[in-house]
């Protein structure tokens, strides 16, 4: 019993699989013979373009985040609290615009009094330079010297005509000793003025070299609360947009810690991350265009450095691209863009064709050249391809008209008939 019905399944199934063949299979057969002979007949239907000259660039994408070529922050050079603030986030400002000032009040009191001990100093040391000019002219110790070297000298004079005398017993030993005493107390006078008179001089040159010294130290605090005093005043260093203030009118600016960041807006840099392959094919002369996440804006964009570094484990690369945004253009630092990088590009006046027009074969390539209802299969010798189209190096010329479709089906000498339909390669 389970024989018979085996047997009776094989037959139902190929009953079936021939209904299938004589419905399908065999129709198509036929239409496919007849569009042959007819094709044959009338010629194959292909779809034809005429060549033209182009440009193909080899190109790849890379996001990054822009960047400002140049940015400054400006720092609280001391601990000072916040006057005035001038400009507000997002306000372009000019070279040299004040930005905030510090209050400096007592800077400016410290200074001013440090100004006036320097101008007591400076008085007392050109009343030193006076003094010491005139000592030996117009000075008591220099005259009483003088009265008591000349004392001294006329008293051993004196004395020496004197002991002439006493030795041929003219005067009595008691007169030649008093006068040799005297004659020895007006010496001993005479040196101590002198010592005086040195050790007074030397004390003014001394003061005045002090007041001199006290006067420099003075300048030197002078200068740097100077510096104190200008820091207070924070100008922009370039013509730049405030990116951030971190403080308001009242707070207290720590020194050292940051109170605004200025961006440099003339030119922006767009960092991107690339490939160790792309990378050592790009170089400065590199062309490149950029837009923004979101927009269809190009942005006029340079080449600007590649980085000379490659991670040694995800062999990836960085490469800046300058930004020269025009006024239609609003860049914000932070913001992504996407840069076309064109690492190579045929010249100006190369042909290009779509690449679904060459055949392949084994041992060469080809295009079929139309020609008064005919094709010639022409070999052809190509250049790059972006994108699906290719470069031709040799073998076809601008103006000439070549099969884009059907191709497969495309031999030396066969006849075409030029359609537009169904892709039949």
């Amino acid at each position: 019993m389970k024989s018979k019905n085996k047997k009776w399944g094989y037959r139902v199934l190929f009953l079936t699989m021939a209904v299938i063949f004589a419905l399908v299979v065999l129709p198509r057969f036929l239409l496919n013979r007849d569009y042959d002979e007819e094709m044959t007949e009338s010629g194959i239907p292909v779809q034809s373009m005429e060549v033209e000259t182009g440009i193909l660039k080899e190109t790849v994408r890379y996001t990054g985040s822009v960047e400002p070529d140049k940015s400054v922050t400006l720092s609280a050079q001391m601990s000072a609290l916040v006057k005035n603030i001038y400009y507000r986030e997002g306000e372009v400002v000019e070279q040299g615009n004040t930005i905030i000032t510090l209050n400096n009040e007592r800077l400016t009191a410290s200074y001013r009094s440090l100004e006036q001990n320097k101008a007591r100093l400076e008085e007392n040391s050109a009343y030193m330079d006076r003094e010491i000019t005139g000592f030996e002219k117009d000075h008591q110790l220099v005259k009483k010297l003088e009265a008591a070297k000349n004392l001294k000298e006329y008293l051993f004079n004196e004395l020496e005509k004197l002991e002439t005398l006493y030795e041929y017993g003219a005067v009595s030993q008691t007169e030649y000793e008093k006068l040799a005493h005297e004659a020895k107390t007006a010496e001993l006078q005479y040196q101590e003025l002198e010592a005086t008179a040195d050790a007074t001089l030397q004390q003014l040159i001394h003061e005045r070299t002090m007041s001199h010294y006290q006067a420099q130290e003075i300048q030197a605090k002078m200068d740097e609360m100077k510096l104190q005093i200008d820091d207070a005043t924070m100008e922009a260093p370039f013509k730049g947009q405030i990116r951030k203030i971190f403080y308001e009118e009242g707070d207290l600016a720590a020194m050292g810690q940051p109170v605004a960041i200025i961006d440099d807006v003339s030119k922006f840099l767009l960092r991107v991350a690339v490939s160790e392959a792309d990378l050592v094919r790009i170089n400065e002369e590199t062309t490149v265009s950029v837009k923004l996440t979101g927009t269809n804006e190009e942005i006029r964009a340079e080449m600007n450095r590649i980085l000379p570094d490659v991670h040694p484990i995800s062999k990836v690369g960085e490469v800046e691209i300058s930004l020269f945004p025009d006024s239609e253009n609003k860049i914000f630092i932070g913001a992504g863009a996407q840069a076309s990088i064109h690492l190579s590009q045929t010249s100006d006046g190369d042909i290009v064709i779509p690449s679904s027009a060459i055949r392949r074969m084994t041992d060469y390539q080809a295009v079929y050249v139309i020609q008064d209802q005919q094709v010639e299969e022409r070999k052809i010798s190509t250049g790059m391809s972006v994108d699906g189209l290719t470069q031709i190096l040799e073998g076809l010329e601008p103006g000439e008209m070549i099969a884009t479709k059907n191709i497969s089906k495309l031999y030396d000498g066969a006849n075409v008939t030029i359609f537009r339909g169904v892709d039949e390669s």
